[in-house]
């Protein structure tokens, strides 16, 4: 019989057990109980369901919840209020890297194709040399941004956001995250609440369809499980690491 709390990450990261006030199960059946866009997620990153499972879940997306939602608003020409979203205030060269090697793995990720992963790695490099978060000239953060938690991303690259990005894009690699996103990694795994849960950070200002997750300081699903599955990757190439 397989030891299940062995395998889940929800038993093992942050070195918390059974955080206080509410055990592995119900933090699964927290996480579980959402949208389709966030279910399918937890199934197969977090869970261990099977494989049709999970992609049963995804397939749901597009006659259920928020991504059914999203697409019954799509404009006739395929847009979606006539246009893309400039985010205006954000000239910093960190911001622009940012976006352009996210782009660069979902690529990869989806075609196979890696004939952009060196120019990926120049971007990554970019931004590893100043911790994700300080300015290299100075060594002052970059903005109060980069310490946030937050779901829905949008522009500014918060902590959760990098450490997802640099944790997932390590994975794609075959390789063990960089040692420089450590600072941040700690900052994410300190904000877990006594419960086990990460709560809503901030909410940007701008026009929304329709609101994605909660309010600030509230319990977030979206961030829990973001910070969950970074914060798995992390310790899990950490341990094998030091196996080594």
């Amino acid at each position: 019989m397989t030891d299940r709390g062995a395998r889940d990450p929800l038993s093992r990261v942050g070195g918390v057990t059974y955080p206080s006030g509410m055990d592995r199960d119900e933090l699964e059946q927290w996480l579980l109980d959402s949208d389709p866009t966030l279910r399918w997620q937890v199934q197969r990153d977090l869970t261990g369901a099977p494989e049709e499972v999970w992609q049963a879940t995804r397939a749901s997306m597009a006659h259920e919840g928020d991504a059914a939602r999203l697409l019954a608003l799509q404009d006739a020409d395929g847009q979606w209020a006539g246009g893309a979203y400039f985010p205006r205030g954000i000239r910093a060269r960190d911001q622009a890297s940012r976006g352009p090697v996210r782009g660069i793995l979902a690529y990869e990720q989806l075609t196979g194709d890696d004939t952009l992963a060196k120019v990926r790695h120049r971007g990554e490099e970019y931004l590893l040399e100043r911790r994700l978060r300080y300015r290299l000239s100075t060594g002052e953060p970059v903005g109060t941004w980069a310490d946030l938690l937050m779901y829905p991303y949008r522009h500014p690259h918060t902590a959760l956001k990098a450490v997802e990005y640099f944790s997932e894009a390590a994975a794609h690699d075959g390789v063990r995250p960089d040692l420089r996103i450590a600072e941040t990694i700690d900052r994410v795994r300190d904000a877990r609440q006594p419960d086990g849960r990460w709560l809503q950070g901030d909410k940007l200002e701008g026009a929304v369809w329709f609101p994605l997750d909660v309010e600030p300081g509230e319990p977030s699903k979206w961030v829990t499980f973001l910070a969950l599955r970074a914060l798995q990757r992390w310790d899990a190439a950490v341990s094998a690491g030091s196996a080594a």
